[in-house]
């Protein structure tokens, strides 16, 4: 097992993880499953253990509200057994800590993670006076256990209280810390050292959102299990002998018991005689008593078949009567839905080409690319029905004017003015057209397919405030450099202050759109913007527009069948919108092919 995969290999580096456990599943079946850390119920080990439909399982969490939520999400399922106890290395007074972000609740303070994550603080600590050990919990379970899951910190320490346990265990999945600088009792190579003394080996390492923090998955050793094997073998051996042994005792045996059996028998042989002779003579009490209870039972049989048959139609006349009830009852539900759904199809807004504004912001040395839109997709959504404004910078400018299909604004025409350049764009749009309903944002070194746009995307929109093409989760790394060499003044070339999106953003890249609602909020910034770029402080115009609507409550809906692909690759998916074009000529060569891709 140890040879299959390479140690340090990902489980999702070449099947999906559910796939390694339906593996491991058939190689060591479950006999019984204890998870330590289980949270709420919500964990990938969770749910496979569930989808399985594995029994034997023994769910363990700490924390008082999430042991709440677990049983709450487990109340149906009464073949587990949940347990809240804080599990430790030892059975003596220890601390549990509850952390800032809930999924480092555990033994360790949160301060000691700091290195993980920089702004982990303790909320709360509890004195615990006497913690449980695995091997506590295994033996009050009274069942086998060969799978563990220590989805908690630090593994190394709260397997030392499971000496009695490792031995049985074929499976150990935990969670670990390969930062060198981390808590020694939660490292990868502490817990590698301890089950290896136990026959247990690494096979792979599933890393979590932080590449720090990883899944190690445990099995138990071929070497080891030959040599119980062998142990076995031998063992059978010496009883296959002793068999022999007892056999030949047995046969033995077997011969003088023979021998007394033939005297049994002649012995039995005249009692069989007597005995014959008294069934002779209590043969005939014997009928008479077999016709009467005949008798009997014909008639208690039909009594109570006539009896079954009369309770048989009155619970099926309670049936039909309750069936027909439960039809009225559906039958008027059904009617009130059927009058919401007419309601609410005849007053549900439809979205058309009208109701949307396009803005492409520009720059007077991309006037080539402007040309090539307005011959090829930009001419198709004018045909359809949309509005299109090219955005193009002029600090001359006192207030924004309006010239044909290109909007002039009073701003620097750069890229780091970007942000400012929408934002008046926004303000222009919302205090001059009454009639749209929504913005969307795209740039000029991209190519969008209009009727697979109108088709697909226009009937998603309805009531939201703000939807992209893709959108970036919270949390996610982002390049904080990519400003780099396209500032016009290098004072704003700072790196970003942090590489984690704050929170979830529609990629500015690929096209988002923004609700009248959603325009005038980010429009009432203006003057902050540009403050901000008299500061030479530059800003992401996607995210910090993502920012600015969170104060809102308004968060990016990721949109359906928004398909995106660069300019090397579009010919293999013929996507919804094509990006990163640099040269005029792609953009009428993708029109071209995308008109005779359309005909009939």
């Amino acid at each position: 097992m140890q040879g299959m995969i390479p140690q340090t290999v990902s489980p999702d580096a070449i099947f999906p993880m559910e796939t390694w456990l339906d593996m491991l599943h058939a190689i060591f079946p479950p006999q019984g499953v204890m998870v330590v850390g289980a949270g709420m119920g919500s964990s990938l080990w969770v749910q496979w253990l569930q989808n399985r439909g594995i029994e034997s399982v023994t769910l363990i969490e700490g924390d008082q509200q999430q042991f709440a939520c677990l049983q709450n999400r487990q109340a149906d399922n009464s073949s587990w057994m949940l347990q809240q106890a804080v599990v430790a290395g030892s059975d003596h007074q220890t601390v549990f800590y509850q952390a800032s972000h809930s999924s480092e609740n555990g033994l360790l303070a949160p301060e000691t993670l700091q290195s993980l994550w920089p702004n982990l603080t303790t909320v709360k600590h509890t004195a615990i006076s006497s913690a449980t050990t695995l091997d506590s919990l295994h033996a009050a379970s009274g069942k086998p256990t060969n799978w563990l899951v220590v989805d908690c910190l630090p593994a190394a320490d709260l397997l030392q209280g499971g000496a009695a346990l490792l031995p049985a265990l074929d499976i150990v999945i935990a969670r670990v810390t390969t930062r060198p600088d981390g808590p020694a009792e939660a490292s990868l190579a502490a817990l590698s050292a301890q089950l290896g003394q136990a026959g247990l080996h690494q096979v792979c390492s599933q890393p979590e959102r932080h590449p720090d923090l990883a899944s190690a998955w445990f099995v138990r050793s071929a070497i080891a299990l030959r040599e119980t094997s062998r142990h076995l073998q031998q063992e059978i051996i010496q009883l296959q002998h002793a068999l022999q042994r007892s056999q030949s005792t047995q046969e033995t045996e077997r011969h003088a018991m023979k021998r007394q059996a033939a005297a049994d028998q002649s012995q039995i042989d005249e009692l069989q005689i007597q005995i014959a002779q008294l069934s002779q003579q209590t043969e005939t009490l014997r009928h008479e008593k077999q016709t009467a209870e005949q008798q009997y039972q014909t008639l208690s049989a039909n009594l109570n078949a006539a009896l079954q048959d009369t309770a048989a139609r009155l619970q099926s006349l309670d049936e039909r009567q309750r069936h027909l009830q439960d039809g009225l009852v559906q039958l008027g539900t059904d009617i009130g839905q059927l009058g919401q759904t007419v309601t609410a199809t005849q007053t549900a807004p439809i979205i058309t080409p009208r109701d949307i504004v396009m803005l492409i912001p520009s720059c007077t040395k991309n006037a080539d690319k402007a040309a090539a839109i307005r011959k090829t997709w930009g001419r198709d959504a004018l045909n359809s029905g949309f509005q299109c404004y090219f955005l193009i910078g002029d600090p001359e400018l006192a207030a924004p004017k309006l010239n044909g299909d290109t909007l002039h604004l009073p701003c620097r025409d750069d890229y780091e003015s970007l942000l400012l350049k929408l934002t008046l764009a926004y303000q222009y749009i919302c205090e001059n057209d009454a009639v749209f309903k929504f913005i969307f944002k795209i740039d000029d070194d991209c190519y969008l397919n209009v009727d697979a746009f109108t088709c697909n995307i226009l009937p998603q929109l309805k009531s939201n405030d703000y939807m992209g093409g893709a959108v970036h989760p919270k949390g996610a790394k982002f390049n904080s450099q990519w400003h780099f060499g396209k500032c016009h003044d290098d004072r704003f070339e700072k790196t970003y202050a942090f590489d984690q999106a704050m929170q979830s953003f529609a990629k500015g890249g690929y096209g988002y759109f923004l609700s009248k609602q959603a325009a005038q909020i980010i429009a009432s910034h203006a003057s902050d913007f540009r403050a901000e770029l008299e500061q030479f402080i530059y800003d992401f115009e996607d995210m910090r527009v993502s920012r600015v609507l969170a104060k809102h409550h308004i968060v990016p809906l990721q949109l359906a069948n928004y398909t995106v692909a660069k300019i090397e690759s579009y010919r293999i998916s013929r996507p919804l919108l094509v990006f990163d074009i640099q040269d005029v000529e792609s953009i009428k060569t993708i029109h071209g092919e995308s008109i005779v891709s359309n005909m009939p």
